[in-house]
């Protein structure tokens, strides 16, 4: 009786172990794209905030003329943006990006409030962006 029940245990045994390998194998490709496309969202936040701060950085930088005191910077439009890009990297990014993300956007809330970017401004900024920058490249693993 056991030599008749040898070749199925052993086909049960292939078919169970080929079907834990595929399972797994399942798995890997799963975590691997599940971290791709996290890796994507979150880089495509943090382009949205640093290009929302470029923007109206440039065009508050273009508006410290008297003569074209708010020509380029519109202040409502960067107070309601700033807030849906950054929401997305509090969501989506590491502790360090979110810390660098507020500092960010703590600074461009000032600048804000002013009606003129200083040069104080732009260095905050600067130093603000850098430090943003870095912390997102780093999560996305982008670092040199």
């Amino acid at each position: 009786m056991l030599q008749e029940l040898d070749p199925f245990l052993t086909f049960i045994g292939g078919a169970f172990g080929a079907s834990l390998v595929g399972l797994g194998g399942a798995w890997l490709a799963s975590r691997r794209e599940h971290k791709r496309w996290i890796r994507e969202q979150r880089l495509s936040a943090y382009l949205g905030l640093l290009s929302a701060v470029d923007k109206y950085t440039t065009a508050a930088m273009m508006d410290t003329a008297s003569e074209t005191q708010g020509r380029y910077f519109d202040h409502q439009a960067f107070a309601q943006e700033l807030p849906s890009v950054a929401a997305v990297v509090t969501l989506l990014g590491p502790k360090q990006v979110k810390t660098a993300s507020q500092q960010l956007r703590e600074v461009m809330k000032r600048v804000l409030e002013d009606s003129q970017v200083s040069d104080e401004d732009k260095k905050d900024i600067e130093i603000a962006r850098a430090s943003f920058v870095q912390a997102a490249q780093k999560a996305v693993s982008l670092s040199e």
